[in-house]
């Protein structure tokens, strides 16, 4: 392939525009920039080389120089830049490792990049992202999936598909996520302003606001800070057992259950008020339409799994994989979670409101268990009667373990 050789100084800039097929951009020590290309594409004027309607392009540039790249339809292979890269309309897909400072406005395809000090997305991207290792994270507005894993600050305005985060050194802040939302090993403060489907969060440690779940909230916490936490569906706090707090819970249409020692100093059926321990943390928790269950001592640790070092290419073929098979088991896992405590809120009304409560559970099961799901009739129950012996013992069978949830619904409707 032929090369094209410029000798340029460390505050050159390089712009690549109107190219197609592959565009590949190199930093290296030294002073030249090398364009390789089957035409010539290239040329200087000062200390501004300029690229433009390459087709299929390798660009080696110093390390540290000024790259920008427009209105291409290609993708892009991007590696040890210090200086700024810009990427602006680009239809294509995108990998980046090892650069300084990364800007994209309006991206069409998806991204990939793993060791990047500062990541900032304007516009609109379309396509599925994956970040590894990013120090900062700014951006405005994901269409698809979001996988982010050992990153720091994380600041975003919209994602429209899924989201996925694990090891997030700094805040992590959200204002609009659209579909579901899985997170884990969060040391800094969570914010969430709106969720549009289910979130679970494990191994929490750092203060907690999020506004509006319109799905299902589980939240285990690795340790205490502030919680501000409201949800249309369940909610279950998963605490520490050194924890240390005051607790505001309120399930104005749902049962409200807490797996703690406590010292009340209010409590109704649809609220209560005390403190856990010595007090400190304040936690606000709200489910408006389904149950509210806060457990002391049963935090899950989901610790993230570290590898060895991939080759590049080998890297960001699995990143994408490996988060999509998580984002599928953690979605798995919330609605586990959901079910067991369901069950054992099942267990403990006692007498109070259970067919109510058998629909929360109906509403929960997985679409594949072999269950009919339709709502029974309150003026014929097929079953033992509420608040029944019979009733009651199929109730205690679920909270030890000794029968399954399938077979004790089927009971309970007198479907057996």
């Amino acid at each position: 392939m032929p090369k094209q050789i410029f000798a340029v100084n460390p505050t050159a800039r390089v712009k690549i525009r109107d190219c197609q097929g592959r565009v590949s951009v190199y930093g290296a020590d030294g002073d030249q920039v090398i364009v390789e290309a089957d035409e010539t594409v290239a040329h200087q004027d000062g200390e501004t080389i300029l690229i433009e309607r390459a087709d299929d392009v390798i660009v080696t540039v110093p390390r540290g120089v000024t790259i920008t790249m427009e209105n291409c339809d290609a993708d892009f292979r991007l590696a040890d830049l210090t200086g700024l890269v810009g990427l602006e309309n680009i239809s294509g897909d995108v990998v980046a490792r090892n650069i300084s400072d990364l800007l994209i406005r309006e991206l069409n395809g998806d991204l990939a990049a793993t060791r990047i000090a500062h990541l900032k997305g304007e516009g609109t991207w379309n396509g599925d992202v994956s970040l590894r290792g990013v120090e900062k994270i700014e951006i405005n507005e994901i269409q698809d999936d979001l996988n982010i894993a050992d990153a720091g600050a994380v600041t975003i305005q919209t994602i429209r598909g899924d989201f996925s985060a694990r090891a997030i050194r700094g805040a992590l802040t959200v204002q609009d996520v659209h579909a579901d939302i899985s997170l884990r090993d969060l040391d800094g403060a969570l914010t969430i302003a709106r969720a549009h489907a289910d979130l679970i969060a494990a191994n929490v440690r750092g203060a907690v606001n999020i506004t509006d779940v319109e799905g299902d909230a589980v939240i285990s916490f690795a340790q205490v800070a502030d919680v501000n936490l409201r949800a249309d569906g369940d909610v279950i706090l998963n605490f520490p057992a050194d924890v240390n707090a005051r607790v505001e819970l309120d399930a104005p249409r749902g049962a409200l259950i807490v797996h703690a020692e406590m010292n009340v100093t209010e409590r109704a059926e649809d609220r209560v008020r005390g403190t856990i321990g010595a007090g400190g943390a304040t936690v606000r928790a709200e489910s408006t339409r389904g149950d509210l269950i806060l457990r002391v001592g049963e935090a899950r640790d989901a610790r993230a799994r570290h590898s060895g070092r991939q080759h590049p290419a080998a890297e960001f073929a699995a990143l994408g994989a490996e988060f999509g098979a998580e984002a599928r088991k953690m979605g798995m896992e919330i609605r586990r979670k959901v079910r067991e405590s369901l069950v054992e809120s099942l267990g403990e009304s006692r007498g109070r409101g259970h067919r109510r409560h058998l629909r929360h559970a109906l509403k929960h099961l997985h679409a594949d268990d072999d269950v009919n799901t339709e709502t029974p009739h309150e003026e014929k129950p097929r079953g033992p009667a509420a608040g029944s012996p019979e009733r009651q013992a199929i109730l205690d069978a679920i909270a030890r373990g000794e029968m399954n949830v399938d077979d004790a619904i089927k009971k309970i409707r007198g479907e057996e």
